[in-house]
């Protein structure tokens, strides 16, 4: 929840900023950083329930890029205040005037900011725009240019590398609002992409059962892992592209840590939410697919443990 009732929002300055105080004193007493941060949360719901369109425009991105920075901070109750303000931001920012005439377009805004966070050195605010992605892709898909699909796609694909195992999980749901949201030909494109691509990164079509060594290359990690994406988020069906996508994270199963984990949790969903029509789906899948992922099954609970 946010801080206590919030004080007033702070006015634009001559330059159009707004930033409250709190970067100063991010860079003073760690006691004066943790007010600002916690005041900083609460101006933001404030002006998300009282404020619209243009109005809160110059306010609420400044004061979203001061909760942004405010996410590595060393006091965990200010960086968790500053998470509940942006997702707040993200439920509240206002849409019903994208391309009227004078209306700010928040929501690109905050799109195009959260994209370019997505490679941030501090792990906490790689975090926070998966978040944001994750919200936006969510509640707001509808109103989403082709161009911004893709930009999430591409921001969400980016995570999907990182060194931190739950930040590349998080790049999953937005990808998964993605897929559902593309136009045929274009989800097609990108499917093909995909499968060239994990396709030419793959081994042996089945192993030993071991996982093999090292660690697999980020160019790996983002392929396979968005076909995972891919197969989440047709539970219970199967779709004209399943065959492939599956047959291709297959070849993946023995892959290095983690991304064999993701694989082996993906391949095991798969098996759970398909089971109860199996015999329905059965011929869509090719003898060496059902082999595999009888395979796959077999050995795939020492990565999950």
């Amino acid at each position: 929840a946010l801080v206590g009732p919030p004080g007033p929002a702070p006015a634009p300055a001559e330059d159009g900023s707004v930033d409250g105080g709190a970067g100063e004193a991010a860079a003073a007493a760690p006691k004066s950083a943790i007010v600002a941060l916690k005041m900083t949360a609460s101006w933001i719901g404030a002006l998300l329930r009282t404020a619209e369109g243009a109005e809160m425009a110059p306010v609420i991105a400044p004061l979203v890029d001061t909760a942004v920075r405010g996410l590595a901070a060393a006091d965990l109750e200010a960086g968790n205040e500053c998470k509940v303000a942006l997702r707040l931001a993200s439920y509240g920012v206002q849409v019903s005037r994208r391309g009227a005439e004078g209306g700010a377009d928040l929501l690109g805004a905050l799109l195009r900011d959260m994209g370019q966070r997505c490679t941030a050195p501090e792990w906490q605010v790689r975090a926070g725009a998966a978040g944001v992605l994750s919200v936006v892709s969510s509640q707001h898909l509808a109103l989403l240019t082709a161009a911004e699909l893709d930009a999430v796609a591409a921001a969400a694909t980016e995570l999907l590398a990182d060194d931190k195992a739950e930040l590349a999980k998080c790049a999953w749901p937005p990808l998964m609002c993605i897929v559902n949201a593309m136009p045929p030909a274009r989800l097609e494109a990108w499917l093909e992409a995909h499968v060239r691509a994990a396709g030419a990164a793959a081994g042996r079509r089945r192993g030993a059962g071991t996982a093999a060594k090292g660690k697999p290359d980020p160019a790996r990690m983002k392929a396979v892992q968005s076909l995972c994406a891919v197969l989440a988020a047709y539970p219970y069906d199967v779709q004209s592209f399943t065959p492939r996508v599956l047959e291709a994270v297959l070849r993946h199963a023995e892959a290095p840590f983690p991304l064999n984990r993701a694989v082996a949790a993906t391949l095991q969903d798969f098996r759970r939410t398909h089971q109860d029509r199996w015999e329905d789906f059965r011929h869509f899948f090719s003898r060496d697919v059902q082999d595999d992922l009888r395979h796959a099954a077999a050995s795939q609970q020492s990565y999950l443990v």
